[in-house]
């Protein structure tokens, strides 16, 4: 894989916008009908797992430093073999993933009238488009939509100031309580846990001895934007309204109401989100393309094109919008888990290893 040169600040972005802008659309909307008011305390009880982990995989540059073999190697041990095509299938079920729900995202909400294959087919051109400027090129474009967005979901609680009803959180706690948390943090970490996942991808660039700093930067970032959101929705929606809406950030930010003519600023947001989105998909192609040149032992970009318009068709898997959001609800969390927690287990023993082989050669 190619070693592209990327600051610590450009990775953290990437990392932040990577776990934020895919959970925007609906997830909230399961995990408050889960956990009801108590939903904003899944978000720090998450929060500090995930950045356990990253402290244990990043905790030794020099380490990962020798991990950048793994992808270049020309003969791979069955672990080596094991760990690229568990990431590599990973990042695919990621892309469909989230490119049926921004396509069908746009269908329902924004082109109601347009067929979501034009949607699709669109949406796949400005991918490779993006895609084939590079990594380098894809940070610097996440970076201007990651901070615009940060900074519009900050200032969404001033925005929203008089529609804010704090009674909405309460009681905190209750009888079924806490097998209720423990039931939206299963659905939620498994989405939180793409940042570790991605770290694994700046492993193989340059510099890596900022990494944990950026991983934890960016992760930080992106849990403090859903925590705002979530804590909106209960506080202006209510429970009852966020746990039906389809999209509850979309009637969330519909409650903006500044002045009596200047309404539809949910438009303007939703025009922010989108290149958020189209970033972290352009990432996810750039990953899955780069990845099937190592198993083609190749690294050229001419198969890019064709392996675009095959991912473009994922867009049928799903019959409909109803069927994408059931399968990220309920099928995701147990699959992304169960592959999440595979990689992790196969690098790790990887990195054990290697650092076993070392001390053996220097004995």
């Amino acid at each position: 894989m190619i070693r592209q040169q990327l600051s610590t600040f450009q990775i953290a972005c990437l990392i932040g916008n990577f776990i934020f802008s895919g959970t925007l659309i609906s997830l909230p909307q399961i995990m408050i009908e889960v956990s009801k008011q108590n939903t904003w305390l899944v978000v720090p009880l998450t929060y500090l797992l995930t950045i356990m982990l990253i402290f244990l995989l990043c905790r030794n540059p020099e380490k990962l430093k020798k991990m950048r073999g793994l992808f270049n190697a020309d003969k791979k041990t069955w672990l080596q073999n094991t760990f690229l095509i568990l990431f590599f299938f990973f990042i695919l079920f990621m892309f469909i993933r989230d490119f049926r729900a921004v396509n069908s995202f746009i269908d329902g909400v924004l082109l109601p009238d347009t067929p979501i294959e034009v949607i699709a087919i669109l949406t796949t051109l400005t991918l490779i488009y993006i895609t084939l400027t590079g990594v380098e090129v894809i940070s610097r474009i996440t970076v201007i939509h990651f901070m615009t967005i940060s900074a519009v979901v900050i200032a969404l609680p001033f925005m929203l100031i008089n529609e804010i009803q704090l009674p909405n959180l309460l009681p905190i706690g209750g009888v079924n309580s806490v097998p209720e948390i423990l039931k939206s943090s299963y659905i939620f970490f498994p989405w939180m846990m793409e940042a570790i996942i991605i770290v694994f991808l700046f492993v193989f660039f340059k510099p890596i001895e900022h990494l944990k700093k950026a991983g934890l930067i960016g992760t930080s970032v992106g849990f403090l934007l859903l925590f705002i959101l979530i804590v909106l929705n209960i506080t202006v929606l209510g429970v009852a309204v966020s746990s039906e809406a389809t999209y509850p950030n979309i009637a969330l930010i519909q409650q903006i109401n500044l002045t009596d003519f200047l309404d539809r600023l949910d438009l303007v947001i939703e025009v922010v989100w989108i290149p958020s989105m189209l970033c972290k998909l352009s990432l996810l192609m750039f990953c899955i393309n780069k990845l099937m040149n190592v198993f083609r032992k190749t690294d050229s970009d001419l198969s890019l094109v064709p392996l675009a318009l095959l991912l473009g068709l994922t867009i049928h898997l799903s019959k409909n919008n109803l069927d994408s959001i059931e399968y990220s609800f309920f099928t995701w969390p147990t699959k992304g888990l169960l592959l999440e927690s595979s990689i992790v287990t196969v690098f790790l023993l990887i990195k054990r290893k290697r650092g076993k082989g070392k001390k053996k050669a220097e004995g």
